[in-house]
């Protein structure tokens, strides 16, 4: 990923709509907020009146497919499917899913298209680790950090293990944080690896001069900032997530961007390159100077961002506001506060 931030133009401060898969990635795959296309609650799908970056792109001649991660919220039960050629769901790790990718953009080389990759790692899993690689296993961890039968605690594991530490369900143990942060990094580094050779292919081949590539994410992750685990909050650690563009000219290869910029600029910019209308979207191209200063995120709980000014609205409590300038990591809320400009 280093490589190719490189190669790539990056948004230092890019923001999700949502702290969790399925609202999130519903606005990459439209370009509209949760509020718009309602695959917000755990049973609620897209607007089927919607149109999908797929369906557009379908309907002026692009061949479309996706490979995701079986997580259930991707599921084409929930609308994703609409506007691909191919939607495949299977559990494969990152690495088959990047042979299978490469594959089918070889096969696509000759052609205009669109393809969806979806990796599941580093996300929290449902087994017994909550975030596991190859390699990571429950012995490695105990001979690491000097910690038995690590992932499952009071009769929950894994995922459930994670939201019960944040939930304070489960006792929390000094070392807990750090566990859990050395975990995500190891999948982290597996998912590298396996994008590492998703992309050297598409280098040998001759094909990735041509190509627009966009990295990103749905969600981030916490480990004990302010007592909070896994994906449950708008705090910066869970809803500012990674954006690198490949763009096929190579243009502003690692230039990086400090202006905040939301998920929902992503189908504009893919629109627009390809032509078509992008009005009613409430995103703008990133090639472009954004002229919305505000960027939204969140479903239940609301964060909106201007500049280094942050509030967050969480149902009936109070308002909080933060300074990301004098305060990156959220700390101290400043609502009350006397101005200071």
């Amino acid at each position: 990923l280093d490589r190719f931030a490189s190669e790539a133009e990056s948004w230092s401060r890019h923001y999700a709509t949502a702290s969790w898969t399925k609202p999130s990635h519903a606005s990459l795959l439209t370009g509209f907020h949760p509020e718009t296309h309602r695959a917000i609650n755990l049973e609620e799908a897209m607007d089927p009146a919607i149109p999908t970056l797929a369906e557009r792109l379908g309907n002026v001649g692009f061949d479309t497919a996706a490979l995701v991660f079986d997580c259930t919220w991707l599921s084409p039960r929930w609308g994703f499917g609409k506007g691909f050629d191919s939607y495949r769901v299977t559990r494969w790790r990152a690495e088959r899913q990047a042979r299978m990718a490469a594959e089918w953009i070889l096969d696509h080389r000759d052609d205009q298209f669109f393809f969806f990759l979806h990796t599941f790692e580093p996300h929290s899993d449902f087994s017994i680790l909550p975030y596991e690689a190859p390699g990571l296993t429950r012995q490695k961890i105990g001979e690491l950090f000097g910690v038995a039968g690590f992932g499952c605690r009071g009769g929950r594991c894994a995922s459930q293990f994670v939201n019960g530490l944040h939930r304070q369900e489960v006792v929390a143990e000094p070392r807990d944080a750090e566990i859990l942060r050395h975990s995500y990094d190891e999948g982290v580094r597996y998912l590298d690896r396996a994008l590492g050779e998703l992309f050297n292919t598409l280098r040998s081949s001759g094909v990735w001069e041509r190509l627009l590539i966009v990295v990103t994410s749905d969600h981030g992750e916490a480990f004990g900032e302010r007592g909070e685990y896994g994906h449950n909050t708008v705090h910066e650690e869970i809803v500012r997530v990674p954006l690198m563009v490949k763009w096929p000219d190579g243009g502003n290869a690692g230039v990086i961007r400090s202006t905040p910029r939301s998920s929902v600029d992503l189908a504009p910019t893919l629109l627009a390159i390809a032509g078509l209308d992008v009005e009613g979207l409430p995103g703008e191209d990133l090639r472009l100077p954004r002229t919305r200063r505000e960027v939204f995120a969140g479903t239940l709980a609301k964060a909106v961002i201007d500049g280094n000014d942050k509030a967050i609205f969480a149902g009936s409590l109070p308002a909080r506001f933060f300074d990301l300038g004098d305060d990156p990591g959220e700390r101290t809320d400043i609502a009350g506060a006397e101005p200071s400009r």
